[in-house]
């Protein structure tokens, strides 16, 4: 290989980002995904075996598993921080219209959502017996 250096360090970046994303995959897609994606990631030492021998078989093996791993991951999690940010902030307007007017809202009708493209994800409940409120 005449670029090992920056093959070496293309594989540590990669693998790193993998390792990010298997991380991200138990808050997004629970834990038996994030043991499926810590085997995948293993994958790449059967690449790295093949760079002495077929470097370019190689480095299209480590960029497609990359591929199916990081973009979904990393989109999982900006979704995952945008829903998070949302339910904080419909519980934030809850509390604050019980401190206004004494009593919780019926309903979101009146709240305005922050991110429009997440409200389909959330659903809001008072006629509960064992609490006030409810946001799933």
């Amino acid at each position: 290989m005449k670029c090992r250096p920056l093959f070496i360090l293309f594989l540590c970046i990669v693998m790193l980002l993998e390792l990010l994303s298997a991380l991200l995959a138990f808050q997004t897609l629970g834990e038996v995904f994030r043991m499926l994606y810590f085997a995948a990631i293993t994958l790449n030492a059967i690449f790295i075996a093949l760079a002495f021998r077929y470097p370019s078989t190689a480095l299209i093996g480590i960029l497609t598993l990359a591929l199916l791993i990081i973009p979904y991951q990393f989109w999982l999690a900006g979704r995952l921080w945008r829903l998070q940010n949302e339910a904080a902030a419909i519980v934030t307007y809850a509390y604050e219209e019980r401190l206004r007017s004494g009593e919780f809202p019926a309903s979101l009708d009146n709240y305005h959502f922050e991110n429009e493209s997440v409200a389909r994800h959330f659903h809001y409940q008072t006629d509960l017996s064992d609490c006030e409120f409810f946001v799933s």
